[in-house]
């Protein structure tokens, strides 16, 4: 019987109250500065933000693979989220997820990098759900907003037959009689009317949010995976005699932590792994195929979020009839205008302390400027997913205007390059417009 409590403190990887921390830093300082992307990792059986995840930072630091529009995996910054993971509490899932969505949303990832990715492991999984749900809950959706993709890793989403074992069989009490949280062995019970069922619920609405948003959204991807591989074969069960100990409870013990059946969840896609539980977050190199799903899941979810239309750059009328007491309406220096005003701190998202959209516009000099103030775009609108994609679509339109971005790309700088044409009205266009 002590086996089976061994079994079940791999699965539970429970923690204390968690305490405001900042997410720990697993890649280059430099790095995270200059990054725009960035992923973060959140550990479950009993884990810790530095060890959980083995080399898998490093084989991120290395990988040299090109993305989509723009950049290299090894540009990303790192995180783990910082909560202790420990079965002796008396903390609930719910108040360990609640902490942690509060300790995230407060952080400086969602201040320094604009696209961010994450990767939970087994109760992890669970964390991010309740983390998600309770940001919608909160309003704090333009931190659903930022995050590209999710993937799950042998999260229990449908419980764990281990926990419905030890219920059975009265471990929760005795969890308790030895100071443990016998509590965790209930929220992970496959009932369906357990604290599981409920969070799935959740989930699920966070889904639709995505599938039903207007503009549409493709993003965040959902991809989970599983383990098929038993933590401990049967072979070993049966050398310490606990085989016996199973046939007197009457229980076919199956030590595959977290089987295909109970991670089912609302995901857009699952995988199946050949590992144990405890290795499917630990790939060897960036051959191994958990670093590959990661990367071809990275990839698919930049590709579709630059299909998502959530900045609009609308052109204007008619230039030689632009005028308006002496002013050119519509001019580019006014749209910029608009566009930084979200950065202003009285128009910051209440709920975040954010701007939707966290690009700075800057022109690269006094010249720049005061032609922004006479030249009006043509052949827009312009769309994109960000600030910077909408400009570098109407530079592609209007060759006098050059786009350029800081590393974080947080930054962006206009210059106007002097290849304009004068309008009656006082207007100026890039050269190869009409007026008209």
């Amino acid at each position: 019987m002590g086996r089976i409590i061994v079994a079940l403190v791999l699965l539970v990887a429970a923690a204390r109250a968690a305490i405001a921390a900042e997410p720990r830093l697993l890649s280059d300082e430099k790095t995270a500065s200059r990054a725009d992307r960035a992923i973060v990792f959140v550990h479950g059986l009993m884990g810790n933000p530095t060890e959980s995840f083995g080399d898998w930072p490093k084989i991120i630091a290395g990988e040299n693979s090109d993305l989509p529009d723009h950049g290299k995996l090894s540009d990303f910054a790192v995180y783990a989220v910082d909560y202790e993971a420990d079965f002796k509490t008396s903390t609930k899932l719910d108040d360990v997820a609640i902490g942690v969505s509060r300790d995230l949303a407060a952080s400086q990832i969602f201040q320094r990098h604009r696209h961010v990715w994450l990767v939970a492991h087994s109760m992890g999984g669970l964390v991010v759900k309740r983390t998600m749900a309770r940001w919608m809950m909160e309003n704090k959706n333009i931190l659903v907003d930022r995050v590209m993709a999710i993937g799950m890793l042998g999260v229990p989403s449908a419980g764990a037959p281990l926990a419905d074992l030890a219920k059975k069989h009265g471990f929760d009490k005795i969890a308790t009689t030895f100071g443990w949280n016998g509590d965790l062995v209930k929220d992970l019970t496959t009932n369906g009317g357990s604290y599981l069922g409920g969070l799935e619920s959740d989930w699920i609405a966070v889904k639709r949010f995505r599938d039903t948003h207007l503009p549409q959204r493709f993003t965040p991807i959902i991809s989970c995976g599983f383990e098929t591989k038993p933590e401990l074969d049967r072979g070993f069960w049966s050398s310490v005699g606990l085989s016996a100990v199973g046939r007197f409870l009457g229980e076919d013990i199956d030590m595959t932590v977290v089987p295909k059946l109970f991670t089912s969840s609302a995901c857009d896609e699952r995988r199946a792994f050949p590992v144990k539980h405890t290795m499917l977050i630990k790939p060897v190199d960036a051959r191994d195929a958990l670093h590959i799903w990661l990367r071809d899941l990275i990839t698919r979810s930049i590709a579709a979020g630059l299909k998502e239309n959530r900045v609009e750059l609308t052109t204007s009328p008619t230039a030689n009839q632009l005028t308006e007491s002496g002013r050119v309406a519509f001019n580019l220096a006014e749209r910029i205008d608009s566009m930084n005003d979200e950065l202003r701190p009285e128009n910051l998202d209440q709920a975040t302390g954010l701007p939707l959209n966290p690009e700075r516009i800057v022109f690269a000099d006094d010249k720049s400027r005061q032609l922004a103030t006479r030249l009006v775009l043509r052949d827009g609108s312009f769309r994109g997913d960000t600030k910077l994609s909408a400009l570098q679509k109407a530079a592609e339109k209007n060759a006098c205007v050059d786009v350029a971005s800081s590393p974080n790309r947080l930054t962006i700088t206009l210059r106007i390059k002097g290849q304009t044409m004068q309008c009656a009205a006082g207007a100026l266009v890039c050269a190869g417009h009409s007026c008209n």
